[in-house]
């Protein structure tokens, strides 16, 4: 996946979207080029560093597909988001890290101290 369609800051949909309308042409062509060179990719996307049209029109399928797939269910996973911070919190208040790590995922994640590294 090119980097800037992942900016490295947080923040809400419409933040993130800007800045990836906002990548340079050069990073856009530069990025393309090298996935282009491992793996196949589609056609429109080498004009991505070249006409605005399309980097506009990937932006607006991205926010669509945001607004379609994500947005109905935004206050449940913010409810439990909290929930869970709010559990984890409380592990660690009560045990340290060391019960935060050994209650994560008991089924698929196991923590053994000490841990050297």
């Amino acid at each position: 996946m090119p980097d800037f369609l992942a900016p490295a800051t947080a923040g809400e949909p419409e933040e993130l979207l800007k800045q990836v309308r906002a990548t340079p042409r050069r990073r856009l062509r530069s990025e393309m080029e090298n996935i282009a060179a491992r793996q196949p990719v589609p056609r429109w996307t080498r004009s991505l560093g070249e006409d605005p049209a399309v980097l506009r029109q990937l932006v607006d399928s991205l926010a669509a597909t945001y607004d379609v797939l994500l947005t109905p269910y935004r206050p449940q996973v913010e409810a439990r988001l909290e929930a869970d911070s709010a559990l984890r919190a409380r592990h660690f208040l009560h045990g340290g890290m060391e019960r935060v790590l050994t209650r994560l995922h008991p089924r698929r994640f196991r923590w053994e101290p000490p841990c050297s590294r």
